[in-house]
């Protein structure tokens, strides 16, 4: 996993699922600017998104909202498009609990970045706040 910045020991590989920490972003500009990636070293089939706000934190935060995009066959960029939320998919409204998200259509790839759209920040310091976990199979 990588992320574009993380806050002091925040980093991104504590980004999971249900563990007590969780990646926090280190900016105070444009959160829209802020991504975390994750590689998975072979092709695969992601078809779901798990998303998790953060109560550890340093201050209680999580990402209402966000975009993907994915490493397409040719190595480029690919925005995705959800049938149903079009680019811009559902995340959190608080810190605890887990938003699942079908991905429809799924994704082929080897890797997936997700970009902060929207977030909450109990400290109004304008830094989001993320675990996360996705599903799938081998391609």
């Amino acid at each position: 996993m990588s992320s574009s910045s993380h806050l002091g020991d925040r980093k991104p590989f504590m980004a999971r699922l249900n563990q007590m920490y969780g990646w926090v972003t280190d900016t105070e500009g444009n959160i829209d600017e802020e991504w975390i990636q994750v590689d998975f070293d072979r092709t695969v089939v992601v078809d779901s998104i798990y998303t998790q706000g953060c109560n550890e934190c340093i201050q209680i935060r999580w990402v209402k909202s966000y975009r993907l995009s994915y490493l397409s066959d040719s190595d480029n960029w690919k925005q995705y498009n959800h049938v149903v939320y079009g680019q811009v998919l559902p995340g959190n409204s608080d810190a605890a609990t887990v938003v699942s998200t079908r991905l429809i259509p799924p994704i082929v790839t080897r890797t997936v970045k997700l970009q902060i759209a929207e977030i909450y920040d109990a400290a109004g310091l304008n830094r989001g706040g993320l675990r996360l976990d996705m599903a799938g199979c081998d391609f």
